[in-house]
């Protein structure tokens, strides 16, 4: 996994890798993820506590995610459960 700031912000090596962004604003802290999220979350907590312990509420991009595992599912379900909201299209329009 890798993680970044979205200002010149790097791509995932291919579909298989998950790059994670992190933006804050004044108003949100925004998580977006690009590629695939597969096998595992690999590491995706300690990036959900890194956003919820800034005080802010908590968007999660979804739109530039390929793929995600069960476990990756796990995760977001427990994130909107403490009150992330998911935003993106989850499948093609």
């Amino acid at each position: 996994m890798n993680s970044a700031h979205p200002h010149g912000a790097p791509e995932p090596h291919d579909e298989q890798d998950l790059l994670v962004l992190h933006a804050v604003f004044d108003r949100a802290y925004v998580l977006l993820l690009r590629g695939a999220a597969d096998n595992t979350a690999d590491g995706l907590d300690a990036d959900f506590a890194r956003a919820a312990a800034s005080g802010l509420p908590v968007l999660v991009d979804l739109a530039a995610l390929h793929h995600g595992s069960q476990e990756f599912l796990a995760l977001l379900i427990d994130a909107h459960r403490h009150g992330a909201e998911l935003i993106g299209p989850l499948s093609p329009p």
